[in-house]
């Protein structure tokens, strides 16, 4: 890749056909040779560069209009050790966003952001460390389809064409949890789903054996994406994205929830949407039966553990927790004997 950058021009072509989504990709023409600074990328472009010791930063700019929601994709080649850093600055030089590891892996991911003027904007591409080649993708996400319940959405993903991203309908109803789903042909390796907010990213099915995010509850007025992308375990190929209502009932404040755990039931799972900075209590009692419950709790996407009781020695627990960041959890009640003995417990949630 030294001495030229190429640009992959994306040109979709969305067709409605029995309820049906559906999107091609476009050319690959090369670019000649440009300054270090300053090289020009558009809406639906993937652009390609190389970043190592010499060469930490580039710079990609691009002409917004206000109101615009911009995503920019940043991803290493699996061929290096490249940790990507993003940045999205104005004319003027002020910082308007930044990301490190929001993508896939230690992949950036901006966005969406929207842009505030009309104008020149600046992308600057860098590195946390190591070194490598890169792939980066601008979308204006307004001119793409969106994702809503009874409206499957179908697209194509392999190594050339990695990602495709869409908005969640914002006919959505806030406070609602939703099933995010996405599979193809391969049985082994569905592509990889992550959500992301203007508030940042919000979960993904990165760490998940199946490529389903459930359940999702989308914040009063705030504009959530869909990104699609490819698992380099599979050879790619057509998938179909399905948004639907859940039919998991989230852990309301002070309600309890009920469970019972046997030899057929070894655990159970229960989850709640938190803000960070909440406080809240955990009670768990023992109903009856002959089982320790004990509860783990973490990040739907297993990216974060928040707690445990096991190795404690009661049946029944109380603990307060103050939430570290905004996402879904959810609790996982086991018997701390781990014999399939069977009872039952009681579990609630209080908000403090």
């Amino acid at each position: 890749m030294t001495g030229f950058r190429q640009r992959v021009g994306l040109r979709w072509v969305i067709g409605l056909c029995a309820g049906l989504v559906f999107l091609t990709g476009g050319t690959v023409q090369a670019v000649p040779p440009g300054q270090q600074q300053g090289f020009p990328i558009r809406y639906g472009d993937v652009v390609q560069g190389r970043l190592n010791d010499a060469n930490d930063s580039e710079w990609w700019t691009f002409e917004g209009q206000s109101g615009d929601l911009v995503l920019i994709n940043m991803q290493a080649s699996t061929a290096g050790n490249l940790d990507t850093v993003l940045t999205l600055t104005d004319d003027q030089d002020n910082t308007l966003a930044t990301d490190d590891d929001s993508g896939t892996g230690f992949n950036s991911l901006l966005g969406p952001f929207e842009l505030p003027d009309d104008g020149r904007y600046v992308i600057t591409a860098s590195r946390y460390g190591g070194d490598g080649e890169y792939r980066l993708e601008l979308v204006n996400l307004l001119t793409y389809p969106a994702a809503a319940p009874g409206k499957p959405l179908v697209g194509v993903l392999n190594s050339m064409h990695t990602s495709e991203y869409f908005l969640l309908s914002p006919d959505l109803v806030a406070n609602t949890p939703y099933r995010v789903a996405v599979s193809d042909d391969d049985r082994f390796s569905d592509p990889i789903l992550s959500l992301h907010s203007v508030s940042g990213w919000v979960t993904s099915s990165d760490n998940q054996d199946i490529s389903v995010i459930d359940p999702f509850v989308p914040a009063p007025g705030d504009s959530t994406i869909v990104a699609v992308t490819w698992n380099p375990a599979s050879v790619g190929g057509r998938y179909e994205l399905v948004v639907s209502e859940s039919t998991i009932e989230l852990l309301g404040d002070g309600i309890p929830q009920t469970g019972t755990l046997d030899y057929e039931v070894i655990r159970r799972r229960h989850y709640f949407q938190a803000q960070a900075g909440d406080v809240i209590r955990l009670d768990i009692t023992k109903t009856g039966g002959d089982i320790s419950p004990v509860m783990d709790v973490r990040t739907i996407d297993y990216d974060f553990y928040l707690l445990s009781t096991r190795g404690a020695t009661l049946y029944d627990a109380s603990l307060r927790v103050r939430i570290p960041r905004t996402t879904m959890y959810v609790i996982e009640v086991a018997d701390q004997s781990q014999q399939t003995n069977t009872g039952g417990y009681t579990l609630t949630l209080t908000w403090e």
